[in-house]
């Protein structure tokens, strides 16, 4: 997703235990296995793979000479087989590539053997369950051409319903996928980072889970970038989040809303992550903002809205506390403390700065790979410090 996404959706949630325990049992030879049409997301893939590849993760690809091949060779479903994690590019026109349908066929007869991660690229997730739009369009000509073996046609519509219902992103935003593909494959460093434990109970006290139970409440993070407000609530979500109905955390809402589809796209998010009814049917944000307060309030509720910076994308994603059931707890990291003070937030934390002890580990733990200078190093030590320090 997920979540996607999914950290967009948090795709890693949403894998069934069951890979979990495969994963750890069997060894593999890639870490991504991406199938994506050779269209218009290109660019997106290729900068994803080189980012993917920054954190040491190593994503397969099939050159593009083979992909011109009537059929797909053995080798790629092979490699397939043998890819820990799968990324579907899904865009209007992959229904339209034999190839990829073929590819997702494969990785759905794997899909409890693997991690499946779905993108949906300016496609809605029910155009790919549903084969509607372009998906219907590409359908019909395919039964036309293989009208004598429409028992493959079924597959491929098969494996684009179970791919299509897994927790995915409804965005490209390649920070956040890159965030869940390492967390899936258990790559993402250590939650233990310096100071946080204190900053973690500190934002805790401010949810008050437990203690008012009866009430909605809006908890704001507010702090300078990147001092750490994501992981604060990511950490938060990850330790609260069954004790809820429903739960979404929706990363970087800024650049999220700023995609073709505006708000709805975000809105589209929260109700593809919550048991709500099927959405798709609203045609903007006022009818998002109706669906959401009418379907969502039936649930106790954990939504995280990250990196927001406008009152709107607040007032289309939680509008106010009569969108929500009782006990719901809506967590909001920001830059900007004045849209939580309009808003109404009742509680808002404010990340401190590392002190003088935190920094100096901070700086070891990153330099020398321990929690103090080593021997003969303390001086030095204490001059990086000073320096970082002096711009900030």
């Amino acid at each position: 997703m997920g979540h996607i996404f999914p950290d967009i959706v948090d795709c890693a949630s949403s894998v069934p235990m069951d890979h979990r325990s495969i994963q750890s049992s069997r060894t593999w030879n890639h870490d991504v296995f991406p199938s994506f049409v050779d269209d218009r997301t290109s660019h997106f893939v290729k900068e994803l793979i080189a980012a993917l590849g920054r954190e040491d993760i190593h994503t397969l690809r099939a050159d593009k000479t083979l992909k011109n091949r009537k059929s797909v060779p053995s080798d790629i479903f092979k490699a397939i087989e043998e890819s820990r994690t799968c990324i579907v590019f899904f865009t209007y026109r992959y229904a339209a590539s034999v190839w990829c349908l073929e590819e997702l066929a494969k990785i759905a007869d794997g899909i409890n053997q693997h991690i499946v991660l779905p993108v949906f690229y300016l496609v809605r997730p029910f155009e790919v369950q549903d084969q509607r739009k372009h998906y219907e369009r590409a359908f019909t000509e395919h039964e036309e051409k293989v009208r004598f073996n429409l028992a493959k046609v079924q597959r491929w519509r098969l494996a684009l319903k179970r791919v299509g219902s897994i927790r995915g992103w409804l965005s490209e935003v390649i920070d956040d996928i890159v965030k869940s593909a390492t967390r899936a494959l258990s790559r993402k460093k250590s939650s233990s980072l310096v100071g946080m434990g204190t900053r973690i109970n500190a934002l805790e006290k401010h949810l008050s889970i437990g203690f008012y139970d009866d009430d909605v409440r809006f908890v704001g993070i507010c702090g300078m970038c990147g001092i750490g407000k994501t992981f604060l609530a990511k950490t938060m979500y990850e330790k609260i989040s069954g004790q809820f109905d429903a739960s979404c955390f929706l990363f970087n809402v800024r650049k999220v809303a700023i995609n073709p589809y505006g708000l709805n796209h975000p809105q589209e998010q929260l109700i593809y992550e919550t048991p709500m009814e099927d959405g798709s049917k609203m045609r903007d944000v006022a009818q998002g903002c109706t669906f959401i307060r009418e379907n969502l309030k039936r649930w106790k509720t954990l939504l995280v809205l990250d990196n927001v910076d406008q009152i709107e994308q607040l007032e289309a994603l939680a509008g106010s506390c009569d969108w929500f059931d009782q006990g719901s707890r809506i967590i909001i990291t920001t830059r900007n403390e004045h849209i939580l003070r309009v808003h109404g937030v009742n509680e808002v934390y404010r990340v401190e700065l590392l002190n003088g002890k935190e920094a100096l580990q901070l700086f070891c733990s990153t330099v020398f790979k321990c929690n103090d200078p080593i021997q003969g190093y303390e001086e030095q030590g204490q001059y990086g410090l000073n320096y970082a320090n002096a711009f900030h």
